[in-house]
């Protein structure tokens, strides 16, 4: 027979008993250690296998019937510059989805950068302007000059790349007083002068940029200016900085130009720099001096 709870005298009810448990029997819930926290170099261990895991699958979808990229050997990843021919080779197959692939990196492009180089193009190039777009591609800046309604005098865009020329063309060879054409900067001799210069992300592709730069200048009429947009190294680039250079470098055939090549650039009227995956992007506006 069961024996009856005792009574309760103030309530005259049955007392009710809440077992305790001793803390052996807790519930592991309530007795969980705290988790350790990793070590810094085992982080950095996870951060490079991560990285290894993002370049494979960021080449992967480059590679179509085995004619795609050249092998990662090709290209000297030692130096600060390119080869030419590999840069060539992927603009070829790469210019009928440059347009399209805007939409995947324009998100990452900062908005401050966009704004402040627009605000160069009408701040320096005025209605009737002769300009030349170095490096064109399809036609980025010619967009922007026409989206600040400048009328300018002349628009001549040169580009190594026939394919990326061919949808230049393609969008714009109805605009009046255009005209895109093969050109090589590193090869090709100036028979005229301009009043504006545009150049963005381009010149990172070429050994010697500083040498570019300084060949424009004397492409300008006096008081001509250069407006020159790229990518650029910085000294102590983070983890995900080096996972983005080997994106440059191995898929897009590009290196950020090292500060010790940008320390030879002429002297700059105007410049600013912007943090960015790889390094930073930076502006400048050079200007022709008299007796360049």
């Amino acid at each position: 027979m069961n024996e009856k709870p005792p009574i309760d005298q103030k309530s005259g009810q049955p007392k009710t008993f809440i077992e305790q448990r001793p803390p052996s029997q807790e519930r592991d819930v309530e007795r969980r250690e705290p988790l350790e926290k990793p070590s810094t170099k085992e982080s950095e261990r996870a951060t490079e296998t991560k990285i290894a895991e993002i370049k494979q699958l960021l080449q992967e979808p480059f590679v179509q019937n085995n004619t795609m990229l050249p092998e990662p050997t090709a290209v000297r990843t030692n130096s600060s510059n390119l080869e030419v021919h590999n840069v060539h080779k992927f603009y070829s197959w790469f210019a009928k989805y440059y347009d399209l692939s805007r939409k995947i990196w324009n998100p990452f492009f900062p908005a401050s950068v966009e704004k402040e180089f627009n605000g160069l193009l009408s701040k320096y190039i005025k209605d009737g302007a002769e300009i030349l777009d170095v490096g064109v591609g399809t036609g980025i800046n010619i967009e922007r000059v026409l989206n600040d309604n400048i009328a300018f005098g002349s628009y001549e865009g040169i580009d190594v790349n026939p394919e990326m020329l061919t949808e230049a063309r393609h969008k714009f060879d109805h605009i009046k007083n255009l005209t895109l054409r093969i050109g090589d900067i590193t090869q090709m001799e100036f028979t005229k002068q301009y009043d504006s210069i545009i150049s963005t992300l381009a010149l990172s592709h070429l050994k010697e940029p500083d040498k570019a730069i300084q060949k424009l200048l004397t492409a300008l009429k006096p008081g001509g200016k250069i407006l020159y947009l790229d990518n650029f190294a910085v000294p102590k680039p983070r983890l995900r900085d080096k996972a983005a250079l080997w994106v440059y470098r191995n898929l897009f055939h590009f290196s950020p130009i090292p500060t010790e090549m940008a320390e030879k650039f002429p002297v700059s009227e105007e410049e600013k720099h912007f943090p960015f995956l790889g390094g930073q992007l930076s502006i400048y506006v050079f200007q022709k001096n008299p007796g360049i």
